[in-house]
Order: C-alpha cells, then structure tokens, then sequence
C-alpha cells in the first residue's frame, strides 16, 4: 500500500497490513485443492462470486513493483516476476476482497468527508510549513500508479477495513502477568552445560566385505550419483541485449544456435558434466539449472537472463542418467558411510545411557565427559531473543533444541557428525532494571501478535465462507 496511507490509517490498520503483508502465502498459499488451470479465462480468481481479472492484476503487480524500486531501485521487474511476486500481490487482493464484503456486509459506511479528513491529515502530502498541498498531493498519488478517484477509493476502502479491525480487536489485551511470562520466555537468558562427543572419537571394529555388500545393497540410495548432463552455452553480455531479437529472429528462421553464435560470435562454453552438485558458478544459477535439465538431448533453449543480467542458451549434447555405482568401484564410501552409521549409533547410545544416569545422579556431567575424554563447555548466551541482537555461538537448529531442554534437566541432541550431551541447570539473574526499561513498550507488542492472531483466524474463516477459487 501507499506509504501515505500508511500514515493516516491508524495505529492498528498499519500494524496488520504490515502483517498481511508477510502472512498472505501463509493464510492463501495452500490453495491446492482449489486451483485451477488458467487455459482461455480472462481473471485469475473469484472471490464470493466475482473475479479478479487479469488486467487489475497486472495493474496492481505494476504498482507493487514501482513500490518496491522506490527503496531497492536496483533490483529488477524480472527478478520480482521470479521471486513470486504476481502471485504475493494476487493473494493480497483476494484478501482485500475478502475483507471488502465484510465491511459492506456490516453496513460499514466510509464519507467522502472523512476520506479527505484522512488525507488532509497524512503528512506526506503537506509543505514544509504544514499545509497541505494539492499539487504534492498529485504528484505523489500519480507516482504511485493512482488516478486521484482511484486513491480517494482506495483511501475510503482501507478507512472502512480499519474501522471493521477495530470492532474486532475491540477490548483485546494481555493480562500483565501472561506479557511478564512470555518476556521471560523470550528475553531470559540461561545456562547450558555441553558436553560433545563427535562420532569419529568412537572406536567401532572394520566391518567384513559380506556386510559391506548388504550395506551397500540395502542403502544404494545413499550412492546413487545424479543425472547429469553435457551441455553447451552461449552468453550474450548485457551491453549487447540489443542484438537479442535479431539473434532470436534467425533462430525462429531455424538456423542451430551454434550458427547463430558464430555469426554473432557469442561466446562458447562447455561444461563436461553438469548435476545438482556441480560447482560452477553458472551451474548454480536457477535458470541456467533449470534450463539445462528441461532442455532435450541435441537441443537448443531459447535465451535466458542469468541472475547477473546476462542472456544464455544451452545446447545439451549428452543426458547421462541416475546410476548406482558398482560395489567395488566405491568400496571406500561405503566403508566410510557404514562406520559412520555405527559411530553414531554408538555415540546416541552413549549420550542416551548418559542422561539417565544424570537423572537418576548416579553420574555427573563433568564425570561424563572426563570417562569419554572430552570437555565440558559452558554456554552462557543461550536465549532465545538476545537484547545486543549478537548471535549465540550455538548454531540456530541446536539453539532450539536446547531452549527446549527444562531448567534443572538435561537431554543430548544428535547434529550431523556428533552428539551433544547437554544440562540446563537453572535460568541466569535477569537484568531487573533493563526489563522494566523495556517492559513499558511489551506488552503492547504481545497485543499486536495476540490481535494479528485474531485476525490470521478471522480471515480464514472468510476464506471458508465467502469461497475462493485461483487459476493457475
């Protein structure tokens, strides 16, 4: 939505759209059930009835864009296409409908004195003594992609969905008690005891060929190498886009790629084996991948524009399939991967019977560690929000799961090539001062997600009442 509008909206309105904003894939992107294939049809969804034709779309995903370059003017209206955005912009004006007939259904009635009350009072259209200027006013409204009846609409709708916001959320607050539990609960920092015990530090026996082979025949998934793919390309520099039709044109003619190049003198590439793993930096570009794998053996693509703004076409000269390497030729991976699989077990065994006797104090952390020559290390930046937005030395997925570990309990966590055995003992002595410095302001903020909770609930069940229907 428009910044202006942004301002005169109220509190609440800019809060939650700035909400949808985020939570419009989350409450409309599963929509499997009822998409639809686009074929001849002119809109790309119905809403309680009525359509959202492709042109207000394309209109809408205009304006969106011209948005979006006003803070990042670098990025381009072909990467806001890729990254999703017809469809963020389609799901915003499905809910906008959605809310829209509930405001006419509660009779809710917007004046055209109190749209212009509104828009007088917005700053971004006053001078810098305070007047409000009409020409700023036209200026900004025509940059934003709006005639001025269509702002002036657009100003009366949002005006009447703030006012149905606000009969919803209407009385909602958190009680004090629940806020001061839930800063706890993101604030409070506490310790954690760690003990790691890496899968190599376990010595397991070498397994014999005969249970080598049943390994290796009964996890051959683990081995399977990837379809690949021998391909040829040809870049086009963005400073020649120019020739890009022409070079098309001869193409649509039927002259090959590798003539057109020559006659262009494009320059030419060969990557020998290119697969899901492949570490060229072109092989990783989504494009030039996705490309290369929908494209037939002794073929030809059309261009494309690389992420760097450059134009390809590939020429795939060979498709090797998927393949299951044979026993021998990658003994050594699977001596390796099925070591691997006992250390770990081990080692889960070992951190399993390690909690229990933590539990049952028959066996101390530090005890623990010493018997299996490792280390206890303590953590003492484990929280879930820290106040300097420092990052804990924990990664983010051990971070989890080790706030999920109760005070005075202990747990271990298996990561991709050890064990950590873990204790949390107790919270650390919260800063009393820095919360009630801070707690003036969180309670307001739990209203906010409790409120944006409300109202995620409350549009799905328009969703649910009013039917929604999008075309592919």
């Amino acid at each position: 939505m428009l910044e202006s509008i942004r301002h005169f909206s109220g509190t609440w309105v800019a809060k939650i759209i700035l909400v949808f904003l985020i939570l419009s894939f989350m409450l409309f992107g599963g929509f499997s059930g009822i998409i639809r294939g686009l074929g001849a049809k002119h809109y790309r969804a119905v809403v309680g009835g009525e359509t959202i034709g492709i042109p207000e779309l394309e209109k809408a995903v205009k304006r969106r864009m011209r948005y979006i370059q006003r803070f990042n003017d670098k990025i381009t209206p072909q990467q806001m296409i890729e990254s999703g955005l017809e469809h963020y912009v389609l799901m915003e004006l499905v809910k906008d409908k959605l809310i829209d007939f509930e405001v006419a259904k509660m009779n809710i009635y917007v004046s055209d004195d109190r749209v212009r009350e509104s828009i007088y009072a917005s700053k971004n259209f006053r001078t810098e003594n305070g007047d409000f200027d009409h020409e700023i006013f036209k200026a900004i409204v025509a940059n934003a992609g709006y005639t001025e009846k269509e702002f002036m609409d657009q100003s009366r709708r949002e005006i009447g969905r703030k006012l149905l916001f606000d009969s919803i959320l209407n009385g909602v607050r958190v009680a004090p008690l629940f806020a001061d539990i839930i800063y706890d609960y993101q604030f409070r920092p506490r310790e954690a005891d760690i003990v790691t015990i890496p899968f190599d530090s376990i010595t397991v026996p070498q397994a014999d060929d005969q249970s080598l082979e049943a390994f290796y025949t009964q996890n051959s998934h683990e081995f399977r190498k990837p379809e690949s793919r021998k391909v040829e390309y040809y870049l086009l520099s963005k400073e020649n886009v120019e020739k890009l039709k022409n070079i098309e044109d001869l193409l649509a003619s039927g002259k090959t790629l590798k003539e057109v190049a020559v006659e262009f003198e494009l320059k030419h590439h060969t990557l020998e084996s290119v697969d899901k793993n492949s570490a060229d930096a072109i092989a990783k570009d989504p494009a030039f991948f996705e490309t290369a794998f929908s494209t037939n053996e002794q073929e030809d693509s059309q261009f494309f524009e690389l992420k760097d703004e450059n134009w390809c076409a590939v020429h795939v000269d060979k498709i090797r399939p998927s393949f299951v390497p044979e026993f021998a030729k990658i003994k050594t991976d699977v001596v390796k991967l099925e070591k691997l699989g006992r250390q770990k077990q081990q080692a889960e065994k070992i951190a399993r019977e390690g909690v229990e006797a933590f539990k049952e104090k028959t066996q101390t952390l530090k005890a623990f560690a010493e018997k299996h020559k490792q280390k206890v290390v303590t953590y003492k930046d484990v929280v879930r929000v820290p106040k300097d937005k420092k990052k804990s030395s924990l990664a983010p997925q051990i971070l989890e799961r080790v706030l999920a570990i109760k005070f005075g309990s202990y747990g271990f966590i298996v990561a991709t090539d050890h064990v950590l055995v873990v204790s949390v003992p107790r919270p650390l002595q919260r800063d009393e001062e820095a919360k009630k410095k801070d707690f003036e302001f969180f309670p307001d903020r739990v209203d906010d997600v409790v409120g944006n909770d409300i109202i995620e609930a409350y549009l799905i069940n328009l969703q649910k009442h009013y039917g929604v229907e999008v075309v592919k």
